[in-house]
């Protein structure tokens, strides 16, 4: 947001309601864990939430996926802290275990991850990002498209090639309906 200039959604007259009313709405529609309120102290810094996913990345990049998951859960669905190591610690031992957990939270504050982070967000910015959620895909035919906001998931599933939503479905009509 800094590096851009970008002003914090949240601090736009009646944008903050609208975003929660549509964060609400986008989590009925694809059954995600959300809690009502906005986390407390939302929007939390997250930095070391940022480098221990990093260090997920290098120590155990498979269950990259499992760990973002699970910090999100506890932070959206659950409404717990994890604007530090220490809150972040038990939430990643629950899948990695202690000892692999404890690799994690000392690679997460090394120079080589707060570089790479550091680098992943200057990339990210050069790709175009401006705020988040800034998602980048790769489909099958090696096009790269970008994409900003969650109400473009639909244009991203199409990009890859998945296969749309079958009437009956919650987005009722394929990605239509969505959008």
């Amino acid at each position: 947001m800094k590096a851009c200039g970008n002003t914090p959604p949240l601090n736009i007259k009646n944008k903050n309601a609208w975003i929660g009313n549509e964060r609400l709405r986008y989590a009925k529609l694809f059954d995600i864990p959300m809690a009502e309120a906005l986390p407390s102290g939302f929007p939390q810094n997250t930095v070391h939430a940022q480098r221990a996913l990093v260090a997920v990345s290098l120590i155990r990049p498979r269950q990259l996926g499992d760990a973002i998951a699970a910090l999100y859960e506890a932070s959206f669905a659950r409404s717990q802290d994890i604007h530090r190591l220490d809150d972040i610690k038990p939430i990643l031992m629950q899948i990695f275990g202690g000892t692999v957990t404890r690799d994690i939270v000392d690679k997460a504050t090394s120079d080589d991850v707060k570089k790479l982070l550091v680098a992943n967000t200057d990339k990210a910015l050069l790709d175009g990002s401006f705020g988040l959620p800034w998602l980048v895909a790769t489909n099958a035919k090696g096009q790269k498209e970008s994409y900003w906001g969650f109400d473009h998931i639909a244009q991203v599933a199409d990009h890859l090639g998945l296969k749309r939503p079958q009437p009956g479905s919650a987005s009722e009509g394929g990605w239509r309906a969505m959008l």
